[in-house]
């Protein structure tokens, strides 16, 4: 998975040379996407803004094994701690928020925006 998500910013970076307007909306939504997704599982150091940084990286990674190596293993053990992952905790808040719209809409209340409390990741 840590592969994807290096490789998806490494792609944004390599489609630096594309000029149509809707290629070049992709590729700003694509790096966005990547950096989020990056910045959220706690990696933030492959995150590049061109290709000079795409290829210093590129480079680093491909002769200072440690480094992928330290990337693989931060992203193992952000895997049991980050949000992100945690499938069964964004479940109970998605379902929190379906109760709360059909409550409203069977007291005949018109369409709002409404928050969905917190729920506490349960450790397993």
């Amino acid at each position: 998975m840590g592969y994807v998500w290096i490789e998806s910013q490494c792609f944004s970076s390599l489609a630096a040379g594309t000029s149509s307007r809707r290629a070049a909306h992709a590729r700003t939504w694509r790096a966005g996407s990547a950096r989020s997704l990056l910045n959220v599982v706690g990696l933030p150091e492959p995150i590049n803004y061109g290709m000079d940084e795409y290829e210093a990286l590129a480079l680093k990674l491909a002769t200072t094994p440690g480094v992928l190596a330290e990337f693989r293993t931060r992203l193992a053990r952000n895997r049991t701690t980050y949000p992100l992952f945690d499938t069964d905790r964004f479940r109970r808040h998605i379902e929190a928020a379906y109760i709360t719209m059909r409550e409203r809409y069977q007291r005949g209340e018109p369409p709002e925006s409404f928050a969905v409390h917190p729920i506490r990741r349960v450790i397993q």
